[in-house]
């Protein structure tokens, strides 16, 4: 109603945009997303191009266009440099391109860089602030370590993800990063220590975790069991 008043209101066209987006609407929301963008370069005004390129971008991304992807969220990245803005989440979301396309040096450089970012935030108020994304960030290169067959390191950035999670005293977070240490383990080979995690997960996913978190952790849980030799009463994993 507000852009049908005064078409001008570029950041209710942006919220509108991001509506249809997370309604998974891709073609509207990228067509709102060209209309900001045209309208915020018609008066140079890079922060507002910046948030049309990021937000273009991640259409692209779930649309699985990735070249494109790639191509406006670099644009972002350019114009944050220009102004000074390298808070927001764009090189983890060029990261996240990468990984989707196989290049996983590229997608490990991109979440390395800007972890070091959030990482040389001396403010203790302002790091806390973007814990979230350090949580993702390192749950990300994790998973690159995973699928690169390194699970030696991938345990250690899983290792940081679980200390950040119950630092903010987040079950969920807790559940799922308990699940991913004990399916490492297994895929370690060892069984003993995957078992004794998974165990401990289980419980806090069937509080807070989906239904596919929670039927990933029993199916692990069962062929640790196996694994080992050991029996088990299947409700406790039920």
């Amino acid at each position: 109603e507000a852009i049908k008043i005064d078409g001008s209101l570029t950041k209710a066209e942006l919220l509108l945009g991001w509506t249809y987006f997370m309604m998974a609407d891709y073609e509207t929301a990228q067509e709102i997303f060209d209309s900001a963008l045209i309208k915020y370069e018609k008066c140079s005004d890079k922060r507002g191009m910046r948030m049309c390129y990021s937000n273009i971008g991640n259409v692209y991304f779930h649309k699985g266009e990735y070249d494109n992807a790639l191509k406006y969220h670099k644009l972002a990245n350019k114009l944050a440099k220009e102004i000074g803005d390298e808070s927001g989440k764009i090189l983890m979301s060029i990261g996240n391109i990468y990984f989707r396309m196989g290049n996983y040096e590229k997608a490990l450089q991109n979440y390395n860089s800007e972890l070091k970012f959030y990482e040389n935030i001396s403010d203790k108020h302002a790091f806390d602030s973007v814990k979230y994304n350090v949580r993702v960030l390192l749950a990300n290169i994790s998973r690159v370590y995973i699928y690169k067959g390194n699970y030696d390191v991938a345990l250690k950035y899983l290792i940081r993800v679980h200390k950040i999670s119950e630092e903010e005293g987040n079950k969920s977070w807790i559940g799922q990063s308990l699940s991913d240490i004990g399916m490492i383990y297994f895929d370690k080979g060892e069984h003993g220590k995957g078992l004794e995690v998974l165990k401990e997960a289980l419980p806090i996913q069937k509080d807070t975790g989906s239904s596919e978190d929670i039927l990933c952790d029993t199916v692990y849980l069962a062929l640790t069991y196996k694994y080992k030799n050991l029996n088990y009463d299947i409700k406790e994993i039920d």
